[in-house]
């Protein structure tokens, strides 16, 4: 069935479990937060300590896209070494001759589907995002919901954008003591993991290591930030429109 509303569910309330994910190092661990069990697409923490890792081999891929947030510790992904909060979007085919963490390392792990090991495309490859480089935006330059996004006190960085969709994944900061703008919906998936700080919502506390994954016209807010933070955000289905259901006027 497809993902059921998750809303909130903290890391620590579930157990570590052998990870069955293809082409993952042996002995590499996991938590599923929300998973799509016709489809096999799902959010995991993956956790990999040190010498757990494949070795240098012929090029595999998997068959779905993935992506991949760095929680904590480094990520070897071919190549390319991922530091905490580095990004990578993996599409289907991109070919990796080394996925380990020798030092250890924990993951938010997005796969689109169940994956499986494939023939690597070599016309494709892993876009990676170091986010420590990129600099923070105006939320309301990326907004699909015109003037109530011009918000002050919060950046974005965006790390991926599905032109032909509106997906979108991104990180969003926001400076303590900001308010958000009432109670809202919105018409797509709307999935987030809180990476530092503390959100504070009609749903109870937001803090670092919370998650959820709210399906469309879910009602929300309002929020409140005392002492700010930064979340993990992906849209799923389209763009992320809001339609505020109460303004903070009418509060």
């Amino acid at each position: 069935m497809p993902r059921e509303h998750v809303e909130y569910i903290h890391h620590s309330s579930l157990p570590w479990e052998p990870s069955a994910v293809a082409g993952l190092p042996e002995g590499t661990e996991e938590k599923v937060l929300s998973e799509d069990t016709e489809t096999g697409a799902s959010t995991r923490i993956l956790s990999m300590t040190g010498e757990r890792r494949q070795p240098v081999r012929d090029p595999l891929a998997w068959d779905a896209p993935v992506e991949i947030l760095v929680l904590d510790g480094e990520l070897w992904l071919g190549s390319e070494v991922l530091k905490r909060f580095d990004y990578a979007y993996v599409p289907a085919g991109a070919s990796f001759a080394r996925f380990g963490a020798p030092a250890g390392a924990k993951l938010l792990f997005m796969p689109d589907a169940e994956l499986s090991v494939t023939e690597p495309d070599e016309s494709v490859e892993a876009e990676v995002k170091r986010t420590g480089e990129m600099e923070w935006e105006n939320v309301a330059e990326h907004s699909t919901s015109g003037d109530l996004w011009d918000i002050v006190g919060a950046g974005i960085k965006v790390l991926h954008e599905d032109e032909e969709t509106g997906e979108r994944s991104w990180l969003l900061a926001s400076l303590p003591q900001r308010d958000g703008f009432g109670v809202e919906e919105h018409p797509v998936v709307e999935e987030a993991y809180q990476l530092l700080g503390a959100i504070e919502g009609d749903r109870g506390t937001f803090d670092e290591g919370s998650y959820f994954w709210r399906p469309p016209h879910i009602p929300h807010g309002p929020f409140s930030n005392e002492i700010g933070g930064m979340t993990f955000f992906r849209c799923i289905g389209g763009p992320l429109d809001t339609d505020y259901l109460v303004t903070a006027d009418e509060l």
